[in-house]
């Protein structure tokens, strides 16, 4: 069977703790609680379901300044604990300071 899966939305909210290592570089972990909502069907049955569910949430991370202005950064986290479906992922960005 054809099955589909998508995860609609996830927020969080997030306590950021920071270690400095020098002036250019920061090691940061998150931790929190965040919701999702997701979906899976199979559309060969006509079969459908959304659920939400709720889950600590965790990761690890860097930033990197490039100047005054311009940092980059990296981070793991685990958006959704679940033994049977985890949601997790890497991300990447650029911040820049107005």
């Amino acid at each position: 069977y054809n099955t589909s899966v998508a995860l609609n939305s996830s927020y969080g909210l997030y306590a950021k703790p920071k270690l400095n290592l020098n002036d250019n570089a920061t090691l940061y972990a998150r931790v929190g609680f965040a919701q999702t909502k997701g979906t899976a069907s199979i559309p060969s049955l006509g079969w459908s379901s959304t659920g939400s569910n709720s889950s600590l949430s965790y990761g690890l991370g860097a930033s990197f300044k490039i100047n005054e202005k311009m940092s980059i950064n990296g981070d793991y986290m685990v958006y959704y604990n679940s033994t049977s479906t985890p949601i997790n992922g890497m991300t990447f960005g650029v911040g820049y300071r107005f």
